[in-house]
């Protein structure tokens, strides 16, 4: 019978050849030994699976403690993500991405900090990288003794992300912690939000230990920020809604929403932001969470010239809006006649 591992490394695959070779070896060489490493095979079909088959035969030690798990259907990454957590053994888990990569001390690192303080998640900063550059992000820093402070900063960092977390599995499991299956986007915000509230404790490493890859086309991410595609915009729309709509609710359900409705607030307003845009989508922006409005002018996610537009839908100025909307639309053809 195996020993538990001390850590177990849930990793997402997906089409990710181009990647993935980066992605292993970061991990089998990880300064940390006692480590599992679970491989959610995500109906690939590339050669990722071979390529970290391939890989296995260099790290014995490593392979000896690596499974991987196939699905015959593609369900997405927050299926693959339950369906490691749930075959975990590990004290501690991390997620990561098949195309990303690890500093090779992260794991230690993330380990002795989360260990020191007998913390129930530990954080680090990440690099987001580039094709000619890499942009460091800083997590807010987490104060154990002020959770709502802690929280609402939180909430209001635009990068809640899970894989730079390292997660004590117990948690989890006793508040029945999971990623939302279907929804492809902001699936990580909804996560890391009720992780973060259900935690007794927090610890900062302050240092960038996750290298986040923008370059691959194929994610999720890529198609979101750079893709012309109406369609991939409006389910990333909808997704990034109703994550946000379900944290709102599991704040409801504890009687705890007083403490965050601002930045929740703030974060629903940017989600529906172009709704403002056209007056086909005027009433899905005032019928989406209309408590979200008193918030207009102190949203940090929406400049003032869509401030202006929010607050005259909301205060039943629609003339003056779509007025202001015919202005904007003759300058943009001035300007292209240009």
């Amino acid at each position: 019978m195996k020993s538990c591992p001390k850590i177990s490394v849930i990793i997402p695959v997906h089409n990710a050849e181009k990647y993935i070779e980066r992605c292993v070896r970061s991990l089998f060489e990880q300064t940390f030994d006692s480590i599992e490493y679970i491989f959610v095979d995500d109906c690939s079909c590339d050669c990722s699976i071979e390529i970290v088959q391939s890989i296995l035969l260099e790290f014995p030690k490593r392979a000896e403690n690596t499974i991987i798990v196939t699905q015959k259907n593609n369900q997405g990454v927050a299926a693959a993500r339950n369906i490691g957590l749930s075959k975990a053994r590990g004290q501690y888990v991390m997620f990561c991405d098949s195309d990303d990569w690890l500093d090779l001390c992260m794991l230690e690192r993330m380990y002795n900090a989360i260990k020191s303080k007998d913390a129930d998640v530990a954080m680090c900063d990440f690099y987001m990288v580039f094709k000619d550059e890499k942009n460091l992000f800083q997590m807010p820093v987490w104060h154990t003794d002020n959770k709502v402070f802690s929280l609402r900063k939180y909430i209001q960092f635009i990068w809640n992300v899970v894989w730079n977390l390292l997660i004590k599995r117990e948690v989890c499991i006793k508040y029945n912690l999971y990623f939302p299956v279907g929804y492809a986007y902001c699936e990580d915000f909804n996560f890391s939000v009720k992780l973060l509230d259900t935690a007794k404790s927090v610890v900062n490493v302050s240092e960038p230990l996750y290298y986040y890859n923008r370059l691959n086309m194929d994610s999720v991410m890529y198609k979101i920020w750079h893709g012309n595609d109406f369609i991939i915009k409006g389910s990333a729309m909808r997704d990034e809604q109703m994550m946000y709509l379900d944290v709102i609710q599991w704040f409801n359900k504890k009687n705890s929403l007083i403490y965050y409705q601002k930045e929740l607030s703030w974060r629903i307003l940017k989600s529906k932001q172009e709704w403002i845009l056209s007056p086909a989508t005027f009433v899905d922006f005032m019928t989406l969470y209309p408590e979200s409005h008193k918030y207009i002018w102190s949203c940090p996610f929406i400049g003032v010239k869509l401030k202006i537009m929010m607050w005259c839908l909301t205060h039943h100025l629609k003339a003056i809006l779509i007025l202001i909307l015919k202005m904007r639309n003759l300058k943009n053809r001035f300007l292209l006649f240009l």
